[in-house]
């Protein structure tokens, strides 16, 4: 899970509640407010955190099926071209049933 590492990750928006907490902070008959504000600041570090790791898992998911469908593009290539199936097998780590599927 991918976390934030600094404050320079957070968005503005948050950044500019931080500062607002800090002032509100400083006044005891601002308690409550401040305390709310804190909340939403956490909550919006967690929604952050929330999407920085599905953009992540995004990613690596979209270039594990790219990866996929150009080896099943290679085991296409190499069939027409009278490759042994063990080889291509060897070669592009699929098993021999995928493969002949192709």
């Amino acid at each position: 899970m991918a976390k934030l590492k600094s404050k320079d990750d957070l968005p503005d928006e948050i950044l500019i509640a931080l500062e607002e907490l800090e002032k509100l902070s400083l006044d005891p008959n601002m308690r409550m407010e401040a305390l709310n504000k804190e909340m939403w600041i956490r909550d919006q570090i967690v929604l952050s955190n929330m999407a920085k790791n599905a953009e992540i898992d995004g990613y690596t998911r979209g270039k594990a099926e790219g990866d996929l469908l150009s080896k099943y593009e290679i085991v296409k290539k190499m069939k027409t071209r009278g490759s042994d199936l063990d080889f291509i097998a060897d070669i592009t780590g699929l098993d021999l049933e995928t493969i002949e599927k192709l």
